[in-house]
């Protein structure tokens, strides 16, 4: 199992280290631009080396053992592959993966890619069939639009289910990335269904830990703690 965080700030990368099993970051169009211009409404243009300045820093601060998954932004095959042999050369062949939409022109990048030898990570899956078709040309992980796919009415769960059985029974090297979460039940619902990595928001995964039924099961512990010896260990252990 592994578990992604879904963001590129780069004091959220770096406060989730203290857990101690963040796998990698995934970034997309969106949130480098909101990162890079601080705000969803910018109207004015960045300056390129600010971007790639961007991307230089997390790439360094995952170090080399945590992926990085950077997305393409071109509609077409031939600019996806340069834009994808870009960001490999210069961010890490090894451990960047890069993220190309499930679309006619993206699954034809994603298999010149594969053949390079660059990993990749198709995005924007929304279906059984984007998912199948992305895994046989190569995709090393799916990445699957959980909460998106349940907003148009499909079946998420089955979608979810059904393509981690194809990936089981096909004995393919891809990955199931489940993304886009509502809430933790949807985390919790795509590893259940055999997804090997969720990528989750800094928020979100706090969220998952933030049970409310844990709550007054430790206030107890607490209360009966304290009535007893009224202190924490670090304090008892100085009256001995």
């Amino acid at each position: 199992m592994e578990i992604m965080l879904d963001t590129a700030n780069l004091e959220q990368i770096k406060a989730s280290f203290d857990w101690g099993f963040i796998d990698g970051v995934t970034t997309n169009p969106t949130i480098l631009s909101r990162e890079i211009s601080g705000t969803d409404t910018c109207t004015v243009k960045k300056d390129a080396k600010a971007l790639f300045d961007h991307l230089d820093k997390l790439r360094a601060l995952l170090g080399d053992n945590r992926s990085l998954h950077v997305q393409v932004t071109a509609p077409d095959c031939k600019t996806m592959l340069e834009e994808g042999k870009i960001l490999s050369s210069r961010l890490g062949m090894e451990i960047t993966y890069i993220k190309v939409p499930s679309t006619v022109e993206g699954v034809k990048a994603m298999k010149a890619l594969h053949d390079l030898g660059i990993k990749v990570t198709a995005t924007a899956v929304n279906s059984l069939m984007q998912g199948l078709m992305a895994s046989y040309a190569g995709a090393d992980y799916v990445a699957i639009y959980y909460s998106g796919m349940a907003a148009y009415g499909a079946d998420a769960m089955g979608i979810t289910q059904a393509l981690n059985n194809r990936f089981a029974t096909d004995l393919t090297h891809t990955k199931m990335l489940a993304a886009s979460f509502k809430t933790p039940q949807d985390v919790a619902d795509c590893y259940a269904m055999g997804a090997a990595c969720a990528t989750v928001t800094y928020d979100m995964f706090k969220a998952c830990l933030a049970c409310p039924i844990s709550i007054p099961a430790l206030e107890k512990f607490s209360g009966n703690w304290n009535r007893v010896f009224g202190a924490p260990y670090t304090e008892l252990v100085k009256e001995i």
